[in-house]
């Protein structure tokens, strides 16, 4: 019987992402865009674990975490952040969440980090609740290893750039401003 997810973002995208990388016989994705709907999923779905993002209309991440942990307190919850901000990951620990996740994020590591909540590794399970312990899952073959919002790899610059300056300049090393270049078109 496969895992139940709850996966909570605004982005019709990112959900449609979870449902790919967690697509399979191992899980099972139900998907909420606010808070408010997620709430309402937890009493009829019963997920074993909870993906949010922190910005949310309404009902930020971090209330709809305080909410599942008043209730729910066994229940994992990871929450995301595209913001970067320093504090999140602090306020998101206030909030009782199991763990913290930076968009864009691996594929992978991502999985890896919903195997580790869900056998109990990072969190204590409730007292007389069984631990979920499902198979170790891994990304589709077609997902691969790729990193959620990032493009191909950068071309390498195998050749130096001519210096030119006037009398008595010292020159610029191109070579070292090669992470700046413009790209081709893919």
């Amino acid at each position: 019987m496969p895992v139940t997810l709850l996966a909570v973002d605004d982005s019709v995208t990112m959900r449609k992402v979870f449902e790919m990388t967690f697509g399979g016989e191992e899980f099972r994705v139900v998907t909420a865009e606010n808070a408010d709907a997620a709430l309402a999923l937890l009493k009829s779905e019963k997920p074993a674990l909870v993906l949010a993002d922190i910005t949310l209309p309404g009902k930020s991440g971090y209330d709809l975490c305080a909410a599942i942990k008043r209730d729910n307190p066994g229940l994992p919850v990871l929450l995301m952040s595209s913001k970067l901000n320093p504090y999140d990951k602090a306020r998101g620990q206030a909030a009782n969440a199991n763990d913290y996740v930076d968009k864009p994020f691996d594929t992978q590591k991502l999985i890896d980090r919903v195997n580790s909540l869900l056998s109990g590794e990072k969190t204590a399970p409730v007292q007389g609740a069984p631990k979920a312990t499902p198979a170790p899952y891994r990304a589709p073959a077609a997902l691969g290893a790729t990193l959620v919002g990032q493009g191909p790899p950068r071309p390498q610059v195998n050749k130096p750039a001519p210096v030119v300056t006037p009398t008595g300049a010292q020159p610029v090393n191109l070579r070292a401003t090669a992470d700046f270049a413009v790209r081709p078109a893919a």
